[in-house]
């Protein structure tokens, strides 16, 4: 094909681009609702430390158990903070100032890490 015939072919069927992108421009502006204040969202991260102290601090070999029982707390503890009973004693303590959250949004939006 030569370049007028593709121009030709161009200046036909322009509209179906511009159709395509008008379309896809409505309806993004349809399902985000752009105008609308978006609901509020908040987040909150806390960071600690856990650790034994150990009973015997000149002891090396105190030292190594003492820095073993400390990692098997938090292993332990992101697993607490993720399960389903964590969840539902803070909905409770929440429920008991009067703010009402059920156990599976907490469950679902609390992360823990190591």
């Amino acid at each position: 094909m030569e370049l007028r015939q593709y121009w030709a072919v161009i200046r036909r069927w322009w509209w179906i681009p511009v159709l395509t992108v008008a379309l896809v421009a409505a309806l993004t502006l349809v399902m985000q609702r752009p105008w609308q204040a978006s609901p509020p969202a908040f987040v909150t991260s806390l960071s600690f430390s856990v650790g034994v102290q150990p009973v015997n601090p000149g002891d090396g070999e105190e030292n190594y158990y003492t820095a073993l029982a400390s990692e098997y707390l938090i292993d332990d503890l992101s697993e607490v903070v993720r399960g389903s009973e964590f969840a539902t004693a803070v909905s409770e303590r929440l429920a008991s100032q009067g703010i009402a959250v059920p156990p599976g949004a907490l469950q679902g939006s609390t992360q823990a890490g190591k």
